[in-house]
């Protein structure tokens, strides 16, 4: 089976220091401690500011302030939503994916998904495409998750490059495209994504998408297993056993050798 990452709730990884400076630019003199600053964010939030707004939301979803309150965070998120904040979008949408805060509502989630992809959020774009490939929140929408996921994957998504390939090479979407299944499979694989590592593992031990190569395979299912992901360490030791029966004992220690040649001494 192949690995395909899921669409989740991301971590919240918006820095102190980047939402501070958004919102204290218009501050005519630097708080002078920490409860003046959430002070004045607070203020500038309830005259409608939405980059103050989304930070509320923020400091209410990570209990930077204290204990965490979702129901806040959303309260706060939608105000910046509503008024186009592309982070509050995404981040309401995570809220309703899982429903913290508020009744869980994948229909919601896709439509601020939506919103928050059309301002290019590639996690927004990502999670979107996992909505409509599955037919959470709505009808299965092959092509549209295939755009999206092409979106994401080219702006860098890592797990997007992965899910996109997937796609592809099962030709969900459109017609089967092997060479760029594998083009995405690499990038995802060389970025070192667990899922794409499995993947391209099986692409070579089975000759799916190119010729069978069972030393590129021994290879790459390796390293899924070195990622230590639970969600591949087992079928990639499992598909590494079948693609061992296969290779003599000099075609493992090539497969090896070439390993540690391409991998840093120091991992």
């Amino acid at each position: 089976m192949l690995g395909r990452a899921n669409g989740a709730v991301a971590a919240f990884a918006l820095l102190l220091m980047a939402a501070t400076t958004a919102v204290s630019a218009q501050s005519v003199a630097p708080p002078r401690n920490f409860g003046e600053a959430m002070r004045w964010y607070r203020e500038a939030a309830e005259a409608g500011r939405s980059d103050a707004q989304y930070f509320m939301g923020y400091i209410a979803h990570s209990g930077l302030r204290g204990p965490k309150d979702p129901a806040a965070a959303a309260l706060w998120y939608r105000k910046a939503a509503d008024q186009g904040h592309p982070a509050a979008q995404l981040h309401l949408a995570m809220l309703y994916h899982v429903g913290e805060g508020l009744t869980r509502d994948l229909g919601e989630a896709r439509r601020w998904y939506l919103a928050a992809a059309r301002q290019k959020d590639l996690e927004a774009s990502f999670n979107l495409a996992c909505l409509l490939e599955k037919g959470d929140g709505g009808p299965v929408d092959a092509q549209g998750a295939l755009d999206w996921y092409r979106i994401a994957a080219e702006g860098g998504h890592i797990d997007a490059q992965n899910n996109l390939a997937v796609m592809l090479a099962q030709g969900i979407g459109q017609r089967s495209d092997p060479v760029e299944a594998l083009r995405w499979y690499t990038a995802a694989a060389d970025a070192g994504n667990p899922h794409a590592l499995y993947n391209l593992g099986l692409v070579y031990a089975e000759g799916q998408l190119t010729p069978r190569n069972d030393g590129a395979a021994w290879r790459w299912l390796s390293l899924a297993i070195r990622t230590g992901d639970p969600a591949v360490v087992v079928p990639a030791r499992r598909a590494l056993a079948e693609v061992e029966l296969r290779m003599d004992d000099d075609g493992i220690a090539a497969a090896k050798s070439s390993l540690s040649i391409s991998r840093d001494p120091d991992d």
